[in-house]
């Protein structure tokens, strides 16, 4: 193919200025005068370098000064501006949305996870653990319908509206009624399930393609530093007030995550053109105001489809992560094949349920309670590490399995380190040496649980959003199923098998390792898949440029 620097112009067949490429349009054959009338014009532009041409999104529509002309339609992406994210950002992601989403769950969940990890320990008659079943239950039923209610109210107003529910489950704890508590256990396992499946998607819109593990690793940094700010002012407000005030302090924490949400901007639905009839015949409902322009409208509408259809292939060398969402379904695995690779990630799915409610609920039951609010601010330090630090990392080397073992790994010696304390505890003695009235030991665990929860949340955050778009909800419900029946399963299990009283023991330490050993090789084994099928595309569209 020839080499020319320059641009051309060219309209009706002549040659006009320098500067782009302008096809024939079909309103190019009609009179002087006629032509005087257009309220559109297309053009598209072809720079050709040494290599293959790259075709640039063009400006489609422009008006030509006439009164009567329709509104400027312009492209983002080699989209209508309408369809194109809200506040996109160069990497196709949305820094601004993020930061927002982050704020928004790091004061809210600032209150619920602090007070979520006293209440199992303060509530008298095992009334926390009840109230944590019972919302884990309500919640796994309710993500059947959290799609639904996600697709119908956009995800930013559904983060909103089931962040409300913390606040209402948090100002029941004011009162220490058991029938309110439980009742509002429940309104908040239909709140959560909505937050956690809009949130996964509209996360996944945020991140660009090339930078899902830093980008998801900043949500994660945040939303696990809420561990550490929540549980230090949690353990200077249990020594300095009474319970009713901290809940109610914590209520009001929670109300500004809720207010914090409600300024994200909603992602516009993505546009469709899957049905080019409908969208001739609403472009012509709405940009047409005689037959004649409608015709113009359908014939350019016709040619923006052809645009968006003929947008530039993955170029050598790129990942299938990199691609948008729409077209990961052109990569070398099939829907079902996609699915059943999900189906290998559901052990460490329900794992992230599991593990959480372990170290939160069981775990703090070893130490003294005035201690929990230290331990766990630790945790929350090792939450941010293995999130954004092992998350960089892991896209430095297009690899996920490393760090994920790392992170599995440290989450092993935390449940080591719990035998010492087990035993300990069983004799109503403290394991020395302490630091603030907590064994070392005990803030050496937690940090190890910290690390291991923050690789575990963000790198499969990470490989699912690789799988499925933002629109499959469905994806995002399942994962949230998984983890939800998980927790449900260690709060149920620390019911039966409790690590402290009359009936203590270790088998929840020996499950939970038994557990994440299975679920860790099933996710090498899907991140050693991606990564096969990443370098086959690769390979196959480097002997197509040949």
């Amino acid at each position: 193919m020839a080499s020319f620097k320059d641009y051309l112009v060219v309209e009706g067949g002549a040659v006009q200025n320098e500067g782009e490429l302008r096809p024939e349009s079909p309103a190019s054959r009609e009179s002087a005068a006629d032509r005087s009338k257009l309220d559109m014009e297309t053009s598209v532009s072809f720079q050709v370098y040494d290599a293959e041409p790259q075709l640039t999104p063009p400006d489609w529509f422009q008006n030509q000064g006439d009164a009567n002309t329709t509104p400027e339609l312009s492209l983002v992406n080699g989209l209508p501006e309408a369809a194109a994210p809200a506040m996109e950002d160069e990497e196709g992601g949305s820094l601004y949305n993020l930061l927002v989403l982050s704020m928004g769950f790091f004061f809210m969940f600032s209150a619920y996870n602090t007070l979520g990890e006293f209440v199992t320990s303060v509530l008298p008659d095992s009334l926390g653990d009840k109230s944590m079943l019972l919302n884990s239950f309500v919640q796994s039923v309710a993500v059947f319908a959290a799609p639904g209610v996600v697709a119908t109210t956009g995800e930013a107003r559904s983060m909103a509206l089931g962040g409300l529910t913390y606040v209402v489950y948090i100002s029941s704890l004011i009162t220490g009624l058991p029938t309110a508590v439980l009742t509002a256990s429940a309104l908040l396992g239909l709140g959560s399930s909505i937050v956690w499946v809009a949130q996964g998607s509209f996360l996944t819109r945020c991140c660009p393609a090339k930078l899902r593990g830093a980008y998801s690793g900043v949500f994660y940094c945040f939303y696990f530093s809420s561990n550490i700010l929540g549980n230090v002012a949690a353990y200077y407000a249990f020594k300095l007030l009474n319970l009713q005030t901290m809940f109610s302090l914590f209520a009001v924490v929670a109300m500004l995550g809720v207010l914090v949400l409600l300024q994200l901007v909603e992602f516009p639905a993505t546009l469709a053109i899957a049905n080019p009839q409908e969208e001739e015949e609403s472009a012509l409902d709405q940009c047409s105001g005689s037959e004649s322009e409608g015709a113009e409208s359908e014939s350019e509408l016709d040619y923006a489809e052809e645009y968006v259809e003929e947008e530039p292939d993955v170029q050598a060398g790129e990942s299938a992560e990199s691609l948008p969402d729409s077209r990961r379904d052109n990569s070398p695995q099939s829907r079902v094949t996609t699915l059943l690779i999900y189906s290998l990630l559901a052990p460490m799915s329900f794992y992230t349920g599991f593990e959480a409610s372990f170290w939160s609920a069981q775990f703090t039951k070893l130490i003294p309670p005035e201690t929990i609010g230290l331990v766990l601010a630790v945790t929350g330090i090792g939450e941010v590490i293995g999130a954004l630090g092992l998350g960089m990392v892991s896209d430095c080397f297009g690899r996920r399995a490393p760090t994920f073992i790392v992170g599995s790994l440290m989450f092993l010696y935390g449940l080591y380190l719990c035998i010492p304390l087990y035993e300990a505890a069983k004799l109503d003695e403290l394991l020395e040496p302490t630091l603030l009235g907590a064994p070392v030991v005990a803030y050496i665990s937690g940090f190890a649980f910290g690390v291991g929860d923050g690789v575990f949340n963000s790198h499969m955050f990470t490989v699912i959003s690789s799988l499925f778009s933002p629109e499959d909800l469905e994806a995002w419900a399942l994962f949230n199923l998984l983890g939800t029946l998980g927790s449900a399963a260690a709060f149920a299990y620390g019911i039966a098998k409790p690590m402290d009283g009359p009936g203590r023991s270790l088998t929840q330490v020996y499950t939970q390792a038994g557990i994440l050993i299975i679920g860790t090789v099933l996710y090498v084994v899907v991140d050693t898949l991606l990564v096969h099928w990443q370098r086959q595309e690769s390979s196959d569209d480097n002997k197509k440029d040949s």
